[in-house]
């Protein structure tokens, strides 16, 4: 958990809240809901810059490889995966991996141009874009596989097999438990 967690800081925010004075005084802002939800709340780019026009604000979307229907579920690749039938253990869940990796670059370059002209932008790091686009979206991966030279380089420990585990990463967070009447997603 700490391994893909490490200075992270959640807060949880009512929609009736001070988010657009919130953002004011922040320099990024992160969301992940479902497609125009936002929209809906008062809180969507539009409505926020006009209280923060510094903000750095970026969303995160998609619905993967789905259609325009699909945009009302939530795409979070566990729940993704296995639309029917007994649930299954994901692999690593190289997308999300990757879109984070996108997003992280995007603020960066967000930050840059704000710093150079005095405003914000709103940033979308989609998960469908990403892997429509093949080439980034593997290199991206390969720079997620970094571990395997690091764990080599550093103890000599040469890669092997691990199916849909990770070599580093012990996380019961995508574990599939049968219990009764049906599984448990722990």
């Amino acid at each position: 958990f700490l391994s893909v967690n490490r200075n992270k800081n959640i807060h949880i925010l009512y929609e009736k809240g001070p988010i657009p004075q919130l953002a004011a005084m922040c320099g990024v802002l992160v969301e992940n809901y479902l497609s125009r939800k936002l929209d809906q709340m008062g809180l969507d780019y539009d409505h926020v810059h006009k209280a923060a026009p510094r903000l750095v604000y970026c969303s995160i979307s998609g619905t993967y490889f789905c259609c325009q229907k699909c945009l009302k579920f939530p795409s979070f690749f566990t729940c993704f995966v296995v639309q029917d039938g007994d649930p299954v253990r994901p692999g690593v869940v190289m997308t999300d991996l990757a879109t984070g990796l996108y997003t992280n670059g995007a603020i960066m370059a967000a930050l840059l141009q704000r710093h150079r002209t005095g405003g914000g932008v709103h940033i979308d790091c989609n998960l469908e874009n990403n892997n429509k686009n093949y080439l980034t979206l593997l290199l991206s991966q390969v720079a997620c596989f970094t571990h395997i030279a690091t764990n080599y380089l550093n103890s000599g420990k040469e890669a092997r097999r691990w199916g849909t585990a990770h070599e580093n990463i012990r996380c019961s967070a995508t574990s599939m438990l049968s219990s009764h009447p049906g599984f448990l997603h722990s």
